[in-house]
């Protein structure tokens, strides 16, 4: 039986989007709940965070963001797919996200990551379609099957991490 996928557009943004992915397989389906963003590295006067809408998103208010939208306890995984959402290993919001919400794998990334489609081209699709949900869920399932990029950077990796503790890493 061939896999198939469907999105849930949950939010959606300039510079941000966060969507339920659910994939069917012989009867059984994965949950994935993935935030597609900016992701800031820490630098003197800001800990490492998301942006989402123009504002900093800190582990704890993703964990609490993630909670409020759907059934935690029906997700697989949650994919932060934003820029240094796995640096620094298990002090890394990835890693704090996990320990919020756990028994569920996080997925981030460490370094720069980008993705085959642009927060803004997403949001503008939104805006020309007349704020139509359903496209932007189409183009998603359409365009994200393959949607993590390295760019050739040496050391491009990423870290899944279950109840703030690393599972695994996997060079791409």
């Amino acid at each position: 039986m061939a896999l198939t996928q469907r999105v849930h557009l949950i939010d959606i943004y300039p510079d941000a989007h966060t969507y339920i992915t659910s994939t069917f397989h012989d009867g059984y389906v994965i949950n994935e709940f993935t935030i597609a963003c900016h992701g800031l590295a820490v630098f003197p006067g800001r800990v490492e965070s998301l942006m989402i809408n123009g504002q900093l998103w800190t582990y704890d208010v993703v964990a609490r963001y993630i909670q409020s939208q759907t059934a935690v306890s029906r997700l697989h995984k949650i994919h932060l797919l934003a820029c240094h959402s796995a640096n620094y290993d298990i002090a890394s919001l990835a890693a704090k996200v996990s320990a919020n919400i756990r028994g569920t794998e996080v997925k981030g990334y460490v370094g720069s990551a980008y993705i085959n489609f642009r927060h803004n081209n997403v949001y503008q699709l939104y805006l020309n379609s007349g704020c139509n949900r359903a496209s932007v869920e189409r183009h998603i399932e359409q365009t994200g099957r393959v949607r993590v990029h390295t760019n050739n950077a040496p050391h491009y990796y990423c870290i899944v991490f279950k109840n703030g503790i690393m599972e695994r890493q996997d060079y791409l």
